[in-house]
This record gives structure tokens, sequence and C-alpha cells, in this order.
């Protein structure tokens, strides 16, 4: 018997078809089959009860985050990965994953226009990313760049409405 993070037990066979199920749908997604990705995985998701903060649940939610992103679907994306972000910055704070993640988040919102939410995530990217990466990365070029253009958005349309 093993226990996720709640404390909810879960049988060990159990364990291993859920994850052995998340592992072909892992599958599909090298073999560039986007299009049943989620489908299939919100019927996992479905027919197990699974626990929140459960790590397979939370494989899923960023898997179907990724495809999200791949498909164009920006909404889902950002629900997807809001869904699973807080268990991960609980569990692993500094971890360059998280600040990836917050990299994601933030670039969807900016490309969104909403760059107050945006900042906020890129801020918590480059927290993470400067500790690993160091301040010449490509990744944070990037996230200093999507910085820059919020900063400037939010300048712009504070002397619109002056």
């Amino acid at each position: 018997m093993l226990s996720d993070q709640n404390g909810m037990e879960i049988e060990e066979e159990q364990f291993k078809d859920l994850n052995s199920r998340y592992e072909k749908l892992v599958e599909l997604k090298e073999k560039g089959e986007n299009d049943n990705i989620i489908t299939k995985c919100k019927e996992l998701i479905a027919e197990d009860n699974f626990a929140d903060g459960n790590i397979i649940k939370l494989k899923i939610l960023q898997l179907m985050g990724r495809t999200s992103i791949n498909l164009g679907n920006f909404e889902d994306a950002l629900e997807y990965h809001n869904q699973y972000l807080p268990y991960y910055s609980k569990y692993i704070p500094l971890h360059p994953m998280i600040g990836l993640i917050h990299a994601t988040v933030g670039k969807i919102l900016a490309f969104q226009n909403n760059s107050e939410d945006a900042m906020r995530h890129i801020k918590e990217a480059l927290k993470r990313l400067c500790l690993s990466h160091g301040g010449n990365s490509p990744v944070i070029a990037e996230c200093e760049r999507i910085l820059q253009e919020c900063q400037m958005y939010l300048q712009q349309e504070r002397m619109s409405t002056e």
C-alpha cells in the first residue's frame, strides 16, 4: 500500500497501472498524436478517483497543458497549468521546472494581453531560473524580453487613459 501526499492510500498495482497508462499517453505525444491526447487524459482522470495532488494526476495535467499549447488552445493550457502549478510550487518550490512552468504561463498571459498577471509569473520564473540557468541563458533573455514588453504595454495603457 502506498500513500500520496494527502495521505490517501493507493494500491501499488493501481499505481503501476495508472503510471503505465500515463506512459502510453506520453508515447502518443511523442508520435505527434496531439488530437487524441486531451480526450484520453480527460477519460483517465474521470474514470479514476484521483486525490488532489496525486502525482499521476499532476503529470497528466502537465501533459494536457503542453499538448494544449501545441494545439494552440491557450485558454485550456492556462487552465491545466493553473491546476497543477500550486502543488508543484508547494512541494518543489525552487526547482527550475517550476520556473519554466511560470515562464510558460507568463508567456501565454502576455500573448493574451494580461500583462499584470504575466509579469507576476515572469518574475517568479526569473527568481528560479536565474539560479539554475545563469543570467546569460536564452530562457532568461526571453523572460526579460516578455517582462519589458508587459511593462511597456501597461505604460501605454496608463498613458491612454490619462
